[in-house]
């Protein structure tokens, strides 16, 4: 399997668990990101976690801009979810800015993120 895949099953799509996500969720955050997570229980779980992006409306009135943001979380995802494949099983992304940062801003304050998991 190729690690730096982005498939169906690492997004979190079942209502259900989104909902218990933003109930039981702990919770990092930093000046451009604001991470909602469940740890893994089981250390030998490898099951893939599952991730949900959010950019909000209130922020993004248009959706050329909603999905750039989005389409530069995935793909900093990809590349880096080596950082939390033993960490999480479940997290949701949302942006917190109100102006589109560079992509390598983005990816640096994620990363710091994601090194704080767990």
């Amino acid at each position: 399997m190729n690690d730096f895949t982005f498939s169906k099953a690492e997004r979190l799509c079942n209502k259900e668990a989104i909902d218990a996500l933003f109930v039981n969720a702990l919770t990092i955050r930093n000046s451009l990101f604001v991470v909602k997570f469940i740890t893994k229980t089981d250390a030998t779980d490898t099951t893939l976690p599952q991730i949900l992006i959010s950019v909000p409306k209130k922020r993004f009135k248009h959706a050329v801009d909603r999905n750039l943001v989005k389409r530069r979380i995935r793909e900093i995802y990809r590349k880096n979810k080596d950082l939390i494949l033993s960490k999480t099983s479940q997290m949701v992304v949302i942006y917190g800015q109100s102006i589109i940062q560079s992509y390598e801003e983005m990816e640096q304050r994620l990363c710091e993120l994601f090194n704080r998991l767990g």
